[in-house]
């Protein structure tokens, strides 16, 4: 409807819409924040891609559908795109609060992606959600402890993790490959995921929970600058290579409530 509009910095949806179609605000390189409508429920292809100026998104609670890939009947190919591609450079999305789940692959690789306000409403982040997007902080809210979901922000340039007290579980990947010197997990975390924290070069500090029971294979591994791990007693079970390759590493206390260990080095 507005595809290629350069003059729209701004827009003010009335909330009785619940679908904003396909291109509709593509290439609009003026539009410097979207406010989405607050009854929305399905965002299109490349709705807002190439908005160039775009730093500023509101994601509202009712917003669970958006479309990531088009059929192409002239080439009979799909094309593959999400609504907020090329945007601005410094990227900030504010879920409402009252938001229940974040969708799988929502923001991934988006670099430009710099800040993301997540409610204390919010129970699962979707796998690849913000994964090797430009985050280099987060704040994560208590999740589901039984969801089937990994890799949300593995890869971004993450410095500082912020974890809700009430987290039980780290998941696999949930951020892996990242830039964390230091992390400290809530007293209610009691499993880390496989390879959650893996290729964590910088990361040198962790603060153990009193809760911990499980750390799963390769939890840690290849973190490199990790040199002193003293596990609480808690600990039962430590997976296959859960510190494999922390070739910094010069103490290591494994507690006597252990019941289960691999090659953990």
């Amino acid at each position: 409807a507005f595809e290629g509009n350069t003059t729209i910095t701004g827009i003010s949806f009335p909330d009785s819409i619940t679908e904003i179609g396909r291109r509709a605000f593509y290439g609009c390189i003026g539009l410097k924040e979207a406010v989405l409508p607050g009854n929305l429920e399905k965002l299109g292809f490349a709705a807002f891609e190439g908005c160039s100026s775009l730093n500023y998104v509101w994601w509202p609670k009712t917003l669970t559908v958006f479309e990531t890939e088009i059929y192409d009947e002239t080439t009979e190919e799909y094309v593959y795109g999400r609504p907020f591609d090329d945007t601005g450079d410094t990227l900030c999305v504010e879920f409402e609060e009252g938001t229940v789940k974040i969708p799988d692959g929502c923001f991934v690789e988006m670099s430009n992606l710099k800040k993301v306000i997540i409610p204390d409403s919010v129970t699962d982040i979707g796998i690849f959600a913000f994964a090797y997007t430009g985050l280099t902080e987060v704040s994560v809210p208590a999740l589901d402890g039984d969801l089937e979901t990994s890799e949300m922000f593995i890869g971004c340039p993450l410095e500082k993790v912020e974890l809700a007290e009430g987290t039980k579980k780290i998941y696999p990947l949930m951020f892996g490959e990242t830039e964390i010197r230091s992390i400290s997990l809530p007293d209610s975390v009691e499993e880390i995921g496989g390879n959650a924290f893996a290729y964590c070069d910088k990361l040198e500090e962790v603060k153990w929970p009193e809760s911990l029971k499980k750390i799963d294979v390769n939890a840690f591994g290849n973190c490199s600058s990790l040199k002193e791990v003293i596990l609480p007693e808690q600990v039962e079970i430590i997976g296959p290579d859960a510190f494999g390759y922390c070739t910094g590493m010069t103490t290591l206390y494994l507690p006597a409530s252990l019941k289960q260990a691999g090659g953990i080095l």
